[in-house]
């Protein structure tokens, strides 16, 4: 009988990948760092050798967490019209981010993640 794939988290995923790199920054190590998380380390070294092993499995042409570059159309703004002070960005599968003056740049980054992901 065939084994059964288990479906892959990608809410997990994203949340290891960034303790792992918030551990890195810490420069405590992986017992340290976890004690003060409330993480066990055991999940940690799991999930470490985890995402190493799909990291190898993507396709050599496109590296996980680098972005991509998509075209970028600027449209003129109608003459009786005051330039509008949002930016707006489309994203290749169709969804558009309108960001305010001012914005947040995490709270974006966050955002663009999301959609990102679930774009794939």
């Amino acid at each position: 009988m065939a084994k059964k794939r288990k479906r892959r988290d990608p809410d997990k995923e994203r949340f290891w990948r960034r303790t792992m790199r918030r551990q890195h920054q810490s420069g405590l190590t992986v017992s340290a760092f976890c004690a003060a998380e409330g993480l066990k380390d055991w999940s940690f070294h799991w999930w470490r050798r985890e995402l190493a092993k799909r990291d190898r499995e993507q396709p050599a042409s496109k590296p996980k967490d680098v972005p991509s570059f998509v075209p970028v159309q600027l449209v003129p703004n109608p003459p009786d019209r005051q330039p509008a002070s949002v930016i707006e960005i489309v994203l290749p599968a169709g969804q558009t981010v309108r960001v305010p003056p001012g914005f947040d740049v995490e709270s974006l980054t966050g955002v663009l993640e999301v959609l990102e992901t679930r774009s794939c």
